[in-house]
């Protein structure tokens, strides 16, 4: 049964040119919308009488596609040509009753017939509203509607594997899991409380410690283990180019992204800001930034993009370091590597075609590296080899190693909200505190469990989640 008192719509395709276009409509006066509006033939355009719904429900086979027109009941003459399909509650997106109408594709029109449908009885819908109707009517948990978030985003094969395995449950399931392993145990030191005398034996803390430790905690911290995972496949891997002026930074990213993105000339300081370009590199998003060119400069722009440079190798994920494998290693470079030493990061040897022939490059001995790969950006050896490495190392970090649990920011921090809760509840335990202190610290671990489904999640949240989706859906 909905929740909702009213029916809304909202044109559910992208705003532009195409083949199709919808209008989506949902809620308890949906029939009688579509009963005013739709025509099987414009024969019968005058205005209908009304009905009751049940009768208006036998005009359209469910699930069907009716052909027909859409009419403006002030102006029969006003008329669109269409597609309609009707599902009834609750075998539906809101589970309330819906109707989608195809038209032909173009803003005008679909403006148009959503007009005439607001007119006959919807408002518009707000941001989200149908997807948050599907998670109030109780078809989706709160993670689920998350993960639609996470579906329409999606930039890679991987990225979209992990939102539809959310899409099915994995993080709610699992939520709900350990919510119920922690009910029991509150359960158990409530009884103590409250029944003591009733209780023919003490709980007994250390078992009770061992069972939060092993039982609830051991899947929590797989989950936030995850949560590096989905964070680099949703948002991309941040791979900086690093290194002095004329090494061949911004020919590097021509070469990665196959197309001439950035001005490459024989005079250093060309490259005064930092770029960023997206690519796939084997399913994984990844965000690539040439940076400006690192020297001494009196040139006050160049010297904003050098520091620039700087914050971004801070913040990087990986730093590909770049120096000139045919004039060898200079003092320049090691100035650098100083700096980004702590860093994960791969040595990229550039100008490998200057090289005279069997000449290796010294590499100082205190320079360490997770890889290293000799490339000619200027004619692209070894660039297949180069991105093999990145995502080698990658993987070896254990930044992308697969996990069957990939929550979303939000959802870690509540998972770490429970973890601290229950820690501090091991903590009481082996402390002997009194037992409503520690029933105290495991409600506070079950209320973040259920604010990740959304069995108990305040209001602010829900428009901030709800508020990311686009109207109409």
């Amino acid at each position: 049964m909905s929740v909702a008192e009213d029916t809304i719509a909202a044109i559910s395709t992208p705003i532009g040119f195409g083949g199709i276009g919808i209008v989506r409509i949902s809620g308890p006066e949906c029939a009688f919308v579509v009963h005013k509006i739709f025509r099987k033939s414009l024969k019968k355009a005058a205005k209908k009488s009304e009905k009751h719904s049940e009768t208006i429900l036998k005009e359209f086979i469910p699930r069907r596609l009716n052909y027909g027109y859409i009419v403006d009941p002030e102006n029969p003459k006003k008329f669109h040509e269409v597609l309609m399909v009707f599902m009834p509650s609750p075998n539906s997106y809101t589970r309330e009753d819906v109707a989608e109408i195809q038209a032909h594709g173009g803003s005008t029109v679909l403006k148009n017939i959503l007009e005439i449908v607001k007119k006959s009885g919807a408002r518009l819908a707000d941001a989200g509203e149908f997807t948050k109707r599907a998670y109030l009517n109780g078809r989706i948990d709160l993670s689920q509607a998350e993960a639609i978030i996470d579906i329409i985003l999606a930039r890679t094969e991987e990225s979209l594997r992990i939102a539809n395995r959310n899409l099915e449950g994995d993080v709610g399931k699992n939520a709900r899991g350990i919510k119920k392993e922690l009910l029991e145990i509150k359960t158990l030191i409530e009884a103590q409380i409250d029944f003591t005398e009733d209780v023919n034996e003490e709980i007994d803390a250390t078992s009770v410690a061992k069972t939060i430790t092993e039982v609830i905690l051991k899947p929590i911290n797989e989950i936030l283990e995850g949560y590096e995972h989905g964070h680099f496949i949703r948002e991309g891997v941040r791979i900086v180019i690093f290194g002095k002026t004329n090494v061949g930074k911004s020919s590097l990213l021509n070469r990665l992204m196959r197309r001439e993105r950035a001005i490459v000339t024989a005079y250093p300081g060309t490259t005064r800001d930092s770029l960023e370009e997206s690519i796939n590199l084997h399913g994984i998003p990844a965000v690539i930034v040439d940076t400006a060119g690192l020297r001494n400069s009196d040139d006050p722009v160049e010297k904003i993009g050098i520091e620039r440079s700087r914050d971004l190798a801070k913040k990087a994920d990986m730093i590909l370091f770049m120096v000139d494998a045919s004039s060898g290693i200079a003092e320049e470079d090691e100035k650098l590597y100083s700096q980004i030493k702590n860093k994960e990061k791969i040595l990229v040897l550039n100008k490998s075609d200057l090289l005279i022939e069997n000449l290796k490059t010294r590499i100082p001995e205190d320079w360490k590296f997770s890889a290293s790969q000799h490339i000619s950006a200027k004619f692209g050896d070894g660039l297949d080899s180069l991105k093999k490495k990145i995502y080698e190392t990658l993987m070896k970090s254990g930044n992308l190693k697969p996990a069957e649990v990939v929550p979303n920011l939000r959802q870690k921090e509540l998972f770490n909200n429970a973890k601290i809760a229950l820690e501090d509840a091991i903590n009481g335990l082996k402390e002997k505190r009194h037992l409503e202190l520690i029933a105290i610290d495991v409600g506070a671990a079950i209320t973040a469990l259920e604010a990740i489904t959304g069995d108990f999640v305040k209001k602010d949240i829900l428009e901030e989640i709800f508020g990311r989706f686009c109207i109409g859906k």
